[in-house]
């Protein structure tokens, strides 16, 4: 574990590096910011009301910042996922055939190097981690309509998500404290999925896409990180 965080520490300074070099190369100097530009309190915290959005992992986001020079942010976010996603809401509301109890339990943790430039704009470089367990999180069908064929089977899923992405965002202040800070990105996942409590392990999946989200073993796969964060300069 520890070894772990020693290397994608690493990853994240080197990502930086290359990010920041990139930056210099091809932005016109004058529109890098200027020291009296990112002036102020040195130290901002962040929420991320939309995240509670997600379809398969809400979660509760909240961030801390800190400037380490004219240009420079470190910023370290955390966030708890809640125990019912809004599928499993909706199936409540709407008192759908769907009888599964889908409860989540896990975490996601971040960590970016942001470079600003002119007009509130940065750049910026992340690495993150997610961790989560889903029980009855997958109804698996047979893909034919034979007789001999059908089934339904409810099992669990634990996922562990490791990855890095660029970003490029905007702040937009509201005040002298308050900042809206947007953000697009591309990146690549590192995904590991286990079931767990499967009953036919040889059957296919009905839907094609859920075979794809929930298939099991390890995956790399692209990650587009796109989020609205409201902040408070302290």
């Amino acid at each position: 574990m520890k070894l772990s965080i020693i290397k994608y520490t690493l990853l994240l300074v080197l990502g930086f590096i290359i990010n920041s070099t990139i930056v210099k190369a091809i932005v016109p100097t004058d529109s890098l910011i200027t020291p009296r530009y990112y002036k102020g309190s040195k130290n901002r915290i962040l929420v991320a009301p939309f995240s509670v959005l997600d379809m398969y992992s809400p979660a509760i986001q909240f961030g801390f910042e800190r400037k380490v020079s004219s240009r420079i942010g470190i910023q370290i976010t955390a966030a708890y996922i809640v125990k019912r996603d809004w599928i499993a809401m909706m199936n409540d509301l709407f008192e759908t055939e769907d009888e599964r109890v889908v409860n989540h339990q896990g975490f996601k943790l971040r960590a970016e190097s942001k470079y600003h430039l002119k007009h509130k704009f940065y750049t910026a470089i992340e690495i993150f981690y997610v961790k989560n367990y889903s029980t009855n999180a997958v109804i698996n069908q047979s893909r034919t309509n034979l007789a001999e064929d059908q089934h339904i089977d409810y099992f669990d899923l634990g996922k562990k998500k490791i990855g890095i992405s660029t970003k490029f965002g905007k702040e937009m202040y509201l005040s002298k404290k308050w900042f809206i800070d947007f953000h697009v990105g591309l990146g690549i996942v590192r995904r590991k999925v286990n079931h767990f409590y499967r009953e036919f392990q040889n059957k296919s999946y009905k839907m094609p896409a859920i075979d794809y989200l929930t298939k099991d073993g390890v995956a790399y796969i692209p990650h587009l990180p796109v989020n609205v964060k409201i902040g408070y300069c302290l």
